[in-house]
């Protein structure tokens, strides 16, 4: 049973409105008014159709006849025969008068006027829901005497409530309870009502007297904990009718851990979901490559549908505030996501946005929290120390390595090592001090010094408060949140303010609703510090290992840079710039500054046209604007580095810059625009026992993005001066040696961009539900657009799903030996087609064109993309899912058991195309995959009571086949052993992501590694790998874990509360990375297994890593860096968080001047409990630093 609380809530409405003027004015501006232009015709379609239903039906017809009933039970057979639901307080329910009615296909509205009649109460009609309401109380009559009360409020316990609210009901007078809960008002009117409430309990009303006493309030139980509403994005159903797949997750999982990211919030805690954790992030916002239920495309959009109150998300999800969002639902089978059509193949995440509860008087809450970070340990990456790249350094010169770069004209750099290593050869130091130097420097260590000199531990701060309320005739709420995170690279950070207000207005007796929203982010990212793998030399190399960030005395140092170091240092002396590259100092000279708006702006207007008909149509505009500012000062190793190049040397005169002296400015600003307009008609009735619910309608979207860049060369911030730059002239470049000479151009920077999409849509979905019992759901869309098939057949593509629900606890055989063990059983199936979109291919011809300044003819060229394919079809996911959920006795077991397959189809893939066309390989429909998998939920009450005990467990297994593959133009043997793994080169038969490896036959008496050639151990690489078939080369398995879960345990204690997530991922493989011969003999260094390597006779047998070679040996390298030596099981558990929490007494809580409030603690990224690999290599990191530990500690209260 549904409940619910009636308040007043003007004061802060009223003010709302007012607000409201100046947002429609910001709105009516000529680009939007253009688009709503548009929607004029369908909106006079759809007044003419509205017209039409309600002159045909004038309401829901309902029979029935009671003598003497209960309120409730009239509400029941009301609720069998309309499809209404009812909303009403125990406090009601008490006072309620008996209904005696005998109607014949009467309207609704007539029916429910007879049985509030006579009631001390009324109604109103909202959302499908009739909502008790008090009625507003009569005026005191004259000549009654007044009298004095008093009482005193306390809760389920016994302990006082302290700052409650007591009001005489329809007058001015109230007050508040004191410490000790106690209450006393004067003067009152004998007959008047007192209204006592406070924030979290049920409201009372209760008739006035002298001596009330004790009265007890109860905590709200809210109707959302008994029935989950999921959210699809186009309708809002109780979980109980969902015949498809989906996973509902509440305020309160999203809130148990702490993120500036609402994203990172869903890691580990949604069944079927996995963060992929070692592929790359995919988006800015960095929350990493996301797989629902496993992949169905290969070159097509992976990630799943953002959904952003009822509308597509294509904005930065760090924009999105994760302190605003409601509830999450996930889509994950045909069933529950295909009214989303082509963009459904992934799955479907649909974020709903807080807003007032009907009824809910004025609240306001606000929460911080402050979280630390260490900075990341850079000493844990497996790069190779500084002893073993100098001896490294000392063998490639003893072999001549370097003496091309020693008498390059254009003054290759060279390190100090080899630069003293020159200096002892050529008699210029001794040996002893060239060791005794080469020595010290060892002692370095980059990574030690960035993090001392140019590293942060990162603090991120978060900060939020809203309002809400709810009154007679609208809801509303508005909320502030502001976030200030400092980076773990000194100077940089982020800043994002973020506000987002929606007012839900009704008029002309609820019939019309309207809504209007608001999401505004402003963010700042300050980023002058690149970070450490910015740090290079030598045309983008790693820099050398024992680099040194400052000197002696703690003043910024100068590395190497581009040139050698003695023609740096006397560049000053020369006429030049400084031309030295001090990293430290550096940093301080760059501003660079990206900052975006973001917002949008959602109307949304409802019309009951009838008890059974509602008319719905939706618009949102969006707009992102991207600037990114970035001023390389005059004092910047880049700017110097650049003007020096071009400077002309005139010896006794002025010197010439064709590069302008000053600062270089680059600049470039992009922007989105996107328009999304929807008209629904919304269909509710039930039919003797069948309740049918239907809606359908047709949208179109716009997006829209145009972009530019430019440089200013010379610019001068403080009198916003810039110079002037010939971009066509050729000039000779200075870093040549006397006597010899190149020429350059100056770099252009300026360029355009714009793409746009557009697509129109017609969707359905209907369900039939028979008692409860049963469950009919079927929904279709077709979706248009004209970057697929030449012909107008082609260009659109049908999706549809079916699905069924049973539930058997409903049935008569089920029995009572069956309801007493689980009073809750049902049986879902659903079958059905999403689709999925490769923007990157098209119908048509597409190409890149490009300006032309940085080749050689200086004329423009474009480039092509994809050739013509007129039969491109569109990408289908084709998924079948049965599932079983069921409720134990007294809900001590709860969950769902799934079992699914998707079937990927026609997908696009890369084949071979002859040569002589002008292309090698072209993408078109010649792909096709399946994905196999089971998904369960289990939810356990262990405990109850003062001590409780709940525990979460989610286990999820998924089998990724590619059934159908054209091989492309990259697709051989060796292909498959280095990007396999990579997801790129599909081989038919296998996962999509399959882990290959040559078979390790170990090191040979020189230490080479070794393979098999004809089940014999060989050295022979070319006669192997000629040899070598997918029969014989070795498969581990997919490179993405199969098996992947979680279990999280919840135990509270009073006030205090506790949490900890496990979780697990099994089932994969991964290749560890080890020393590459053909980078270090190159000079770049390379992995810290080079210090294990085999070295004499006898090594074999001790160590797995090859001896240094003579030469670079690609074939060599591959050998080993590809044979299953270096495949390890990813198979891992691992403590993902804990967190800890207080809720304060109310006792304690007032004297803070707060109706709640809470403390916690959360600590994350805790590290791995137990890992199938004994290499100490976390499998989720193999390319990169695992995180460090996080702490955060934050508070929660309401006003």
């Amino acid at each position: 049973m549904y409940k619910f609380y009636y308040t007043n809530g003007y004061g802060v409405t009223s003010y709302i409105r007012k607000s409201m003027a100046s947002l429609w004015q910001i709105t009516w501006n000529p680009n939007i008014r253009k688009w709503l232009m548009r929607i004029n015709l369908t909106w006079l379609m759809l007044l003419i159709a509205f017209m039409q239903v309600s002159l045909a039906a004038k309401a829901q017809k309902i029979s029935l006849s009671k003598k003497n009933a209960p309120l409730t039970e009239i509400f029941k057979e009301l609720r069998k025969q309309s499809g209404y639901d009812f909303v009403i307080n125990k406090d009601q329910i008490k006072i309620a008068k008996p209904v005696s009615l005998s109607v014949n296909d009467d309207d609704l509205v007539n029916v429910l006027t007879k049985c509030f009649e006579n009631q001390p109460f009324t109604y109103l009609m909202e959302d499908k829901m009739i909502i008790v309401v008090n009625k507003k109380p009569e005026k005191v009559k004259v000549g009654v005497l007044p009298i004095d009360v008093k009482g005193r409020l306390v809760d389920e316990n016994g302990s006082p409530l302290v700052g409650a609210s007591i009001s005489v009901k329809g007058s001015e007078r109230k007050t508040i309870t004191n410490e000790k809960g106690e209450f006393s008002l004067t003067n009152i009117d004998d007959r008047a009502f007192l209204v006592i409430s406070f924030v979290g309990y049920e409201v009372k009303e209760i008739s006035a007297k002298s001596e009330l006493g004790t009265i007890k309030m109860f905590a709200i139980v809210s109707a959302l904990d008994e029935i989950q509403i999921v959210n699809t994005g186009y309708q809002k159903l109780p979980k109980e009718r969902m015949t498809g797949s989906f996973v509902y997750v509440d305020r309160e999982l999203i809130e148990r851990s702490v993120s500036t990211n609402i994203l990172t919030r869903l890691q580990d805690v949604v069944p079927g979901m996995i963060f992929n954790r070692n592929r790359s992030a995919s988006n800015l916002s960095g929350e990493g490559n996301i797989s629902i239920r496993g992949q169905s495309t290969i070159f097509g959009n992976t990630q799943p549908l953002i959904i952003l109150d009822n509308f597509p998300y294509d904005g930065d999800l760090a924009n999105i505030n994760p302190n605003d969002i409601e509830n999450i639902s996930v889509l994950k089978d045909a069933a529950a996501s295909s009214i989303w059509g082509a963009r459904a193949g992934n799955g479907v995440i649909v974020l709903t946005s807080k807003r007032a509860k009907a009824g809910q008087a004025l609240v306001i809450a606000a929460n911080t929290n402050l979280s630390y970070i260490p900075q990341p340990n850079l000493l844990k990456n497996q790069n190779m120390s500084s002893g073993d790249f100098i001896d490294l350094e000392k063998i490639l010169f003893s072999r001549g390595f370097y003496n091309g770069a020693e008498n390059s004209v254009v003054r290759t750099p060279l390190t100090p090592v080899v630069e003293l290593l020159i200096s002892e050869r050529d008699g210029k130091i001794s040996t002893a001090d060239a060791d005794r130097m080469i020595q010290s420097l060892k002692g370095y260590d980059i990574r030690e010094q960035y993090m001392r000199y140019m590293g942060n531990s990162v603090i991120n701060q978060q900060y939020a408060v809203n309002a809400s309320g709810d009154g007679n005739n609208n809801s509303y709420y508005l909320s502030i949140g502001y976030d200030h995170n400092r980076l773990s690279d000194k100077l940089n950070y982020a800043k994002r303010l973020n506000m987002n207000f929606n007012d839900r207005l009704r008029f002309l007796d609820n019939k019309l609703e309207v809504s209007v929203g608001l999401l505004l982010t402003r963010s700042i990212n300050e980023r002058p510090n690149n970070g450490f793998n910015a740090l290079s030399w030598n045309l983008g190399d790693k820099v050398y290992p024992y680099a040194r960030l400052v000197d002696q005395m703690g003043n910024p140092a100068a590395i190497v840079k581009d040139y050698r170091m003695a023609f740096s240092q006397t560049a000053l002396s020369s006429g030049y710039l400084d031309w030295e590259y001090r990293p430290v100092e550096d940093m301080e000279a760059i501003e660079n500054r990206a900052q975006a708006l973001d917002y949008r702006i959602n109307t949304n207007a409802k019309y009951r046209i009838a008890t059974f008909l509602e008319a719905e149509a939706a618009f949102q505009y969006g707009r992102n604007s991207w600037q990114q500012r970035m001023v390389q000062g005059a004092g910047s190793y880049y700017t110097r580095n650049l003007i020096n190049r071009f400077t002309q040397i005139v010896a006794g005169g002025t010197n010439v810059y064709p590069v302008p002296i000053g600062a270089i400015l680059d600049q470039s600003v992009n922007n989105s625009e996107s328009f999304n307009f929807r008209g629904q008609l919304n269909y509710r009735k039930t039919i003797s026992g069948f309740e049918i619910a239907a809606l359908g309608g047709y949208e179109w979207r716009d997006l829209s993005t145009s972009g530019y860049s430019n440089r200013y060369y010379g610019y001068n911030d403080d009198i916003a001066q810039v110079g002037s730059v010939n971009y066509v002239g050729v000039y000779p470049v200075s870093y040549y040696l006397p006597g010899s000479s190149g020429t350059g151009s100056i770099p252009v920077m300026d360029g355009v961009s714009g793409t746009t999409d557009r697509f129109l849509s017609f969707y359905s979905n209907a369900s039939v539900s028979f008692k409860s019992k049963y469950v009919l759901s079927g929904s279709a869309r077709l979706d248009r657009s004209n970057i697929f098939g030449v012909n107008s057949n082609q260009k659109g593509v049908p999706l549809w799903s079916a699905g069924l629900l049973w539930n058997l606890s409903k049935e008569d055989f089920y029995g009572s030996s069956g309801s007493s063990l689980f009073p809750m059983l049902s049986i879902k199936a659903s079958f059905g087609y999403n689709g999925n979109i490769d923007r990157n291919t098209s119908a048509f011809t597409t190409a890149s064109y490009f300006s032309g300044s940085s080749v050689l003819t200086r004329q423009n060229y474009a480039a092509i993309i994809n050739p013509p394919n007129p039969d491109l079809r569109w990408e289908r996911v084709k998924v079948a899912n049965l599932g079983i959920d069921f409720i134990a006795k007294d809900h001590r077991i709860s969950g769902t058991l799934e079992f699914y397959r998707k079937s990927g189809l026609d997908l696009i893939g890369e084949i071979p195309y002859a040569p002589s066309s002008g292309i090698t390989s072209f993408r078109g429909n010649v792909a096709n995959t399946r994905v196999s998998g089971v998904d369960l939920s289990l939810n356990t009450v262990n405990t109850n009571g003062n001590f409780k005990w709940t525990t979460s467990f989610w286990a999820s297994y998924n089998d990724e086949i590619v059934t159908k593959y054209v091989p492309g133009p990259n697709a051989n043997v060796g292909s498959y052993t280095l990007q396999g793994d990579a997801g790129i080169i599909p081989i038919k038969g296998y996962p999509l992501y399959s882990m290959f490896s040559y078979k390790w036959a170990g090191l040979n008496q020189l230490g080479d590694p070794q393979g098999f050639l004809k089940g014999t151990p060989s050295a022979d690489y070319t006669s192997i790998f000629a040899a070598s078939t997918l029969d014989n080369i070795v498969f581990s398995g997919s490179a993405k874990p199969k098996a992947f879960g979680s279990l999280i345990n919840n135990l509270s204690f009073k006030g205090f509360n506790f949490s900890a997530n496990l979780t697990y991922r099994l089932g994969y493989y991964f290749r560890r990375n080890s020393i590459n011969y053909s980078q270090a003999l190159s000079g770049k260094g390379g992995h810290m297994d080079f210090s294990a390597r085999w070295k004499q006779p006898g090594d074999e047998s001790l160590t797995q890593i090859p001896a240094l070679p003579s030469s670079s040996n690609t074939n060599r390298d591959n050998m080993y860096l590809y044979s299953d030596v270096l495949v390890e099981k990813g198979d891992h558990i691992r403590l993902q968080d804990l967190r800890m929490g207080y809720q304060f007494p109310n006792k304690l809580q007032q004297r803070f001047g707060v109706n709640h409030m809470e403390v916690f603690t959360y600590l994350s990224n805790l590290g791995l409990i137990w890992s199938a690999n004994k290499k100490d290599i976390d499998p989720d990191y193999v390319n990169g630093l695992a995180p460090e530990k996080s702490f955060a500690i934050g508070v929660k209260f309401n006003f």
